[in-house]
This record gives C-alpha cells, structure tokens and sequence, in this order.
C-alpha cells in the first residue's frame, strides 16, 4: 500500500538515518521483509529509495573527487616549498655543514619530478587520522615518505647504502626535516583550502 510505504519512510526519516544510502537500505529490507504491503507499495518503496540513493551517490562521488584534486594540488605546493627548502639549505652550505651531501636545485627539471611526488604523497591527506593537530599530523604524514626513501630508494634504486647514509651520518634526520616541510606546507594548504 502507499500509506504503509510512506508510513516506512516517516519511521526511517524518524530515526535520524540522515543518508539516502541507509535510508535505501532500510526501506528496502522493510519492503521485502513485509508481507502485507502489495506489489505497488513494494514498487513505489524500492524507485523512492533507488532515486534518493543515486542523489546520495553523486553528492558523495563529486565531495570524493574534490577531496581528492584538493589533496593533490595541496602535495604539489607543500613540494615547491620542499624543493625550495632543500635549495636553501644547499645554496647556504645548511646540509654541507652538517656533513651530509643532498643538493637541491631550482631548475625544472630538478623540481618538476619532486612536486609530481608531493603531489602523489598529498593523497596520503585523504587518510582521516589527526585531523585536530596540524604539528602531529605533518609529523605523522612526514614519517611514510621519509622511511619509504630512506629504506627503498637510497639503498636499493640510488646506491646510497641502507638509510642514505653514505650522503652522511645525519642523512636520515635531513630528510625527515625536509618531509616533514612538506608536510607541513600541505596540510596549511589544506586548512587553508577549504
């Protein structure tokens, strides 16, 4: 019946089921569950909640896609930063007076492959974890680069030997140091962003 179908719907609205994808579910295991209501009320049930699901849908598809084009753009700002950090540390002898031997570069052939990877590593911000602390969360963020260059890349693809330290003794702290700029750089673009 289409009293009993909106009588369904009155009780799921009732109940605080806010989204049209539990709304759909709860109608939809009301319609098969009851045995009473006819064809038409089933019908009118499952086109209501299908309708209603697919609005649900799309919202959630274009709030994923903004999200996601959010986190990337923010990964490839906090990579400038980085690659402009990394150049003033080599520009002013930082990383040489500490005797570790990363250079960085302002050129674009330099910087280029460095924000593409910003940008990539920004999607890591899609993870909801420490979302209060700007400081925590860069840090956290800032540690899965960090070990997977100091751990894969260095020793196995650069042959600069387990952890980078043939760049010298404080490689590793150096590299954290310039993740976790960038790091920090995206997530304030982030906040600022939305």
């Amino acid at each position: 019946m289409r009293h009993h179908t909106l009588d369904v719907i009155g009780q799921v609205k009732g109940r605080g089921l806010k989204s049209a994808a539990s709304l759909s579910f709860h109608c939809l295991l009301r319609s098969v569950n009851e045995q009473t209501a006819d064809t038409f009320g089933h019908f009118f049930t499952i086109c209501w909640c299908l309708k209603n699901n697919h609005i649900a849908y799309l919202q959630f598809r274009e709030d994923a896609m903004r999200n996601f084009l959010l986190c990337f753009a923010a990964g490839c700002v906090g990579g400038v930063i980085y690659c402009v950090v990394m150049w003033l540390f080599s520009r002013y002898g930082i990383s040489q007076s500490l005797g570790v031997s990363l250079y960085g570069s302002v050129a674009p052939q330099w910087m280029y492959p460095r924000i593409v990877w910003g940008g990539l590593w920004g999607l890591l911000f899609l993870l909801p974890m420490l979302t209060s602390s700007i400081f925590l969360r860069s840090f956290v963020i800032s540690l899965i680069p960090t070990f997977v260059w100091l751990f894969i890349i260095y020793p196995f693809y650069a042959g600069k030997g387990f952890a980078g330290l043939q760049l010298g003794l404080l490689a590793p702290l150096l590299v954290w140091f310039f993740f976790w700029v960038w790091a920090f750089a995206s997530v304030v673009t982030l906040r600022l962003a939305r």
